[in-house]
């Protein structure tokens, strides 16, 4: 159980920038994996000016006539949801390749740190180490899986 908690341990305070004893060594030059992962969730949406505005593809004209296409029983003076979709889901769809390429890299990321730290604590018991590097790949991939 010491060599689990252990590795939960070190695992946790390697993403949060805290002391690791007996971690690879950082040179000066290097970034620590819990900033790189944070650099990259800052960076996600760099691509968009802060001036983006999700309604400046349309025109009046077009947000007019899909008001008009999607009334339906709402309160009066209310958009419909589906009006309100309608022109959500393309704006959204912008976003969508710039967080999964995200997700992906933080996968990486983690299952990369994920293997390095098992290697270190269980490296004394192989067939633990195999069956450990399993379960915790199982498991970021579950997670994974869950943020799609």
């Amino acid at each position: 159980m010491g060599l689990i908690t252990d590795f939960s341990n070190d695992y946790k305070n390697t993403l949060s920038g805290k002391y690791v004893a007996n971690a690879k060594t950082i040179s000066s030059e290097e970034i620590g994996r819990g900033a790189v992962i944070k650099g990259r969730f800052k960076e996600i949406f760099k691509d968009f000016p802060s001036s983006y505005k999700c309604s400046g593809d349309y025109d009046d004209d077009f947000i007019r006539n899909t008001l008009k296409s999607h009334q339906g029983d709402e309160i009066s003076g209310f958009p419909s949801m589906e009006c309100f979709r309608s022109l959500l889901v393309p704006q959204l769809a912008k976003l969508k390749e710039p967080t999964y390429s995200t997700l992906d890299f933080i996968y990486m990321e983690l299952v990369e740190l994920a293997g390095e730290l098992n290697n270190k604590v269980f490296s004394r018991f192989p067939d633990l180490l195999t069956m450990v590097n399993d379960i915790t790949n199982k498991k970021l991939s579950d997670l994974k899986t869950q943020t799609e």
